[in-house]
């Protein structure tokens, strides 16, 4: 069996202007894994103000300790840029270049896309959503839930996080209509930016197109596949933690 995680990079050695090491910390949560099956990382990184390329080039050149390590460099145009202040801008370019990566992993059995940012503090992650793909019937793609911080509960992603009828999820509790339902899995219209992909609907030339993970989630539902939750897992964006001595707390 083989796994790809794919993930785009940009400025993420400096943050609000502080020292973060995000790429240590990406390959470190990500190595990290406990897996049965090796991974492959596939990167792309455009652009950066920072020297994230070159912390990234150092792995790709380490062969020995990362041997499963591709890094794709790409100079994003003008219509490409990914800071547009623009969301459904923003949302076509990252699509734009996510579809460069997922087009590097379409021959793999799975991938797991994250965004680079994402902190992880599960080491079972990829184990707890592969499981629940392999035992799932008619399951494409798979996500945990995306949280701001630990302490105020506030939900990530709501652009991409729909109910089956098609309404976005909210910061704030409830979140969804059917959020507080029992059960481990929750099936939905789609999911945001760190999920993992059957590598078959790849393989049926279905990507972001220009609407990012939601477009997949579409095409994928429209060939009879179906979109979970698994509310058991959270990872969680950065944005609202503190950062202190080169450490988030």
């Amino acid at each position: 069996m083989k796994i790809a995680v794919c993930s785009l990079f940009r400025d993420n050695q400096i943050w609000k202007g502080r020292l973060i090491n995000q790429v240590d910390k990406f390959f470190r949560q990500i190595n990290g894994q406990q897996l049965e099956h090796p991974i492959h990382i596939f990167a792309l990184e455009g652009n950066s103000q920072d020297d994230t390329y070159q912390e990234l080039e150092k792995r790709e050149k380490l062969k020995t300790a990362f041997s499963n390590f591709t890094l794709l460099k790409y100079d994003f145009e003008k219509e490409h840029k990914v800071e547009s202040t623009d969301d459904q801008n923003r949302i076509k370019n990252l699509s734009f270049c996510g579809n460069k990566l997922l087009a590097e992993a379409s021959n793999y059995d799975y991938v797991f896309w994250i965004e680079s940012d994402i902190l992880i503090y599960n080491d079972y992650l990829i184990e707890r959503l592969l499981f629940s793909m392999k035992n799932t019937d008619g399951i494409g793609v798979v996500a945990p839930t995306i949280w701001l911080d630990t302490h105020r509960g506030t939900f990530y992603d709501v652009w991409g996080f729909q109910t089956l009828d098609r309404e976005h999820w909210t910061n704030n509790p409830p979140y969804s209509h059917d959020y507080g339902l029992p059960g481990r899995l929750l099936e939905v219209n789609s999911v945001g930016s760190c999920c993992l992909i059957d590598g078959s609907l790849l393989r049926k030339d279905m990507n972001f197109g220009e609407g990012g993970i939601p477009e997949l989630c579409k095409q994928a539902r429209e060939e009879g596949s179906k979109i979970y939750v698994d509310r058991t897992l959270k990872v969680f964006h950065p944005s609202s933690f503190g950062y202190v001595e080169n450490r988030w707390i």
